[in-house]
């Protein structure tokens, strides 16, 4: 039995209970108002005979009505056998009305219309075979009482007070029956209410739990809603990025190895509603040809399976199983289909929520990273303009002092540390220019042996340090801007010679790749971590701790030679592997 309707059983058990109270209450009450009755007849009558008989019976009437009256009823009712209480006591009361007939005049007492009230009663209570019993045990008693006083009533006045009696009982059942379909109905529409209500109260539930979980767990919350819901198996659809399988996630109820495995679109009701955009609805999912073969022998019943939408598009498929077959209720199908419309609009929540957590990341990492790009570059102009001011004044303070030599030497470190200046002024002004659409690409054949072979003369006091090599087979021609591959090469040489211990080797190689060159610059520093390697190249990261760098820079060596490799449809590739050491790979195309 599902949770709800074990609910609904409950209600309506009480429901029972209370209906059985009332009944027994107007029973008491009807008891009493005969007592008062006969109690008055007792003190106005003139002409009764108040024997010792009479006031026995009086007093054993008023003491039965006490008795049952002082009896626990409310726990009385709650009891199968609590109907049959009421058919002794009614018994009970028919013998004590016919006594009372007796004692007050037999056939001539008045006290025979209390029989009609005895008949509404019935009517009111019982089912009607039993109304049939007693309302001929009612006057079975009276007859046997009439002969007790040697029947001294007339047989046609006998049928007129039987008939009065059946007729009675007769428009009181109608109306008892009446009022039992009406109360029956409102009681199924009470249930069904409450049904709606607990399905309801289930969404609202359910939404509220989604607000601001992440993806997966929206989609924990859904399926377990679904078995809240009344449904003894629940499972989400996931398509692949292809649509053409899908995969059962977040299951509750269904087989290991059904949700493990992959499954075709082109079978199973995921599939027809990912064709329709529809729910669908399977009244008997073991027999239908749309079941997936491998559940067929579970004995699963009733099927619902509707769309999971979020943002526009359709991102699962939400199933509901009942174990019974039949049709399900058109609220019990608007509840489900809500019920994954608010997990599409959490989904659509939950994903906007992690996209502007992200952003927040992202523009902190920026700020920081700003940050630290300030420092570097700062540190990075000052220290060149620094040596410059520092030689600048020494010439011009000791020219005349010093010899030809260390003139030519200052020179020298001037030139160098001018060098360095403008190298940061001009990637500067480079990234400039690629962010205002301003950088122009001029790709021609370019000889690749030779344009190696200047960039490594120009950068021979680069590798005083780092045994060098380089390998390009002659011929090598590609199609690409030369300028701007003669500053990616250097670029990555610095950057090797720069990140990597002294006296560790550097490689340049370039080699042919399937119609493509594939130029490549190697090293054997100590590698970089998983954490650094994706994110190396973005502009202003420069990866490590910046306390602890062992080398300066500005962190848009690399970003620019990724910014160039992609004005030449190419991107910059960096393997490192576990044990150390690090390569940064390109592909040009060959002429």
């Amino acid at each position: 039995m599902t949770p709800q309707s074990s609910l609904l059983g409950g209600r309506a058990d009480r429901e029972g209970a209370r209906f059985r109270l009332h009944i027994f209450w107007f029973g008491i009450q009807a008891q009493w108002l005969v007592v008062l009755v006969i109690s008055a007849y007792a003190l106005f009558a003139r002409d009764l005979e108040r024997s010792a008989d009479f006031w026995w019976v009086l007093a054993i009437g008023g003491l039965v009505t006490a008795m049952v009256t002082i009896l626990p009823w409310r726990r009385i009712v709650e009891q199968r056998w609590s109907m049959w209480v009421l058919y002794s006591w009614s018994v009970v009361d028919l013998v004590l009305i016919t006594a009372a007939i007796h004692v007050t005049g037999g056939g001539q007492s008045p006290a025979f219309l209390i029989y009609g009230l005895t008949a509404v009663f019935f009517a009111a209570v019982f089912p009607l075979a039993l109304q049939a019993i007693m309302l001929l045990l009612a006057f079975g008693l009276y007859v046997g009482m009439l002969s007790l006083n040697d029947f001294n009533l007339p047989s046609e006045i006998l049928v007129m007070r039987f008939g009065f009696l059946a007729v009675i009982t007769f428009f009181a059942g109608h109306l008892s029956r009446e009022l039992d379909h009406q109360k029956d109905a409102h009681l199924a529409a009470n249930a069904e209410l409450a049904r709606r209500a607990d399905l309801l109260a289930t969404v609202a539930s359910a939404a509220r739990e989604m607000t601001l979980l992440p993806p997966a767990e929206v989609l924990e919350v859904v399926a377990d809603s679904v078995i809240a819901l009344g449904f003894v198996a629940a499972g989400l659809g996931l398509f692949s990025e292809d649509r053409t399988t899908y995969t059962m996630a977040h299951s509750r109820g269904l087989p290991e190895e059904f949700v493990r495995a992959v499954h075709p679109l082109t079978q199973g009701v995921t599939g027809a509603v990912l064709a329709t955009g529809q729910t669908v609805i399977l009244e008997d999912y073991s027999h239908d040809e749309r079941a997936v073969a491998s559940l067929t022998g579970l004995g699963l019943g009733a099927t619902i399976s509707t769309p999971i939408f979020s943002d526009g598009e359709m991102v699962g498929v939400l199933t509901g199983v009942r174990p019974e077959c039949g049709a399900l209720s058109p609220h019990e199908i608007e509840v489900f289909e809500l019920l994954a419309s608010q997990a599409g609009r959490a989904l659509e929540s939950a994903h906007r929520f992690e996209i502007q957590r992200q952003t927040v990341s992202r523009l902190e990492e920026l700020d920081q990273m700003k940050s630290d790009f300030l420092t570097t570059v700062s540190h990075e102009l000052r220290t060149p303009l620094t040596a410059i001011y520092g030689t600048g004044r020494t010439l011009e303070e000791r020219w005349g002092d010093v010899g030809d030599d260390l003139k030519r030497e200052l020179i020298g470190r001037l030139n160098a540390n001018t060098e360095s200046l403008r190298r940061i002024i001009a990637t500067l002004l480079d990234f400039s220019k690629i962010e205002a659409g301003k950088f122009e690409v001029k790709p021609e054949p370019v000889d690749l042996g030779a344009l190696v072979h200047e960039v490594t003369d120009r950068l021979q006091g680069l590798f005083d340090n780092h045994p060098f090599t380089a390998s390009v087979d002659e011929g090598m021609t590609v199609t690409a801007d030369g300028v701007l591959v003669e500053r990616v090469i250097e670029n990555l040489l610095a950057n090797a010679v720069q990140h990597t211990p002294l006296g560790t080797r550097v490689a340049l190689a370039a080699t042919r790749e399937a119609g493509a060159i594939r130029v490549s610059v190697s090293d054997l520093g100590p590698g970089i971590s998983a954490r650094d390697l994706e994110r190396l190249g973005e502009r202003f990261f420069r990866g490590g701790d910046p306390n602890t760098r062992p080398s300066g820079g500005t962190g848009l060596g690399l970003a620019f030679v990724r910014e160039v490799l992609s004005l030449h449809d190419t991107t910059l590739e960096i393997d490192s592997p576990a044990g150390g050491g690090a390569t940064f790979s390109f592909l040009l195309l060959e002429v």
